[in-house]
């Protein structure tokens, strides 16, 4: 074998093991490439058996609230964060936050939490990737 061959056969061996690598990424799950699935967070009074909110806001008298999360395109995990920031003098506090678990297929999920506490709140959805926590929407509400 020459040496031109044998570059031949290293340069094919790396090409190979390449091409392995990036479909054992894509086998595994979502690579850092992949674009975050963003959303639409919305406040409302309750949600019908169809997954459709009724009578939206953004302020809610203290009480119980639904919070409502859609994609245009299925979550694509099993579970995506919920976290619930407390906004006050212009920074922000965790008050609530959760891991729901979701079937890949869905693309939307909705529930009610009780907002005691007069106030401004942010509502974060997130889910875990391969490159880290990758924000999927955000709402605001304040209740009075």
């Amino acid at each position: 074998m020459n040496g031109e061959e044998s570059m031949r056969r290293k340069a094919l061996i790396t090409i190979i093991l390449m091409l392995l690598v990036i479909f054992a990424l894509a086998a595994c799950g979502e690579s850092s490439a992949t674009a975050p699935n963003t959303g639409t967070v919305t406040f409302c009074e309750s949600v019908d058996k169809d997954g459709v909110p009724v009578n939206e806001g953004t302020e809610f008298k203290a009480g119980e609230v639904y919070i409502h999360f859609e994609t245009e395109n299925p979550f694509n995990v099993i579970k995506i964060h919920q976290t619930i920031y407390r906004i006050e003098g212009g920074s922000e506090e965790i008050c609530y936050e959760q891991n729901i678990r979701v079937k890949r297929n869905w693309f939307m999920l909705w529930g009610n939490r009780e907002f005691s506490e007069p106030g401004k709140y942010r509502v974060e959805y997130t889910r875990l990737t391969n490159s880290g926590m990758v924000p999927m929407g955000e709402g605001h509400v304040t209740i009075f």
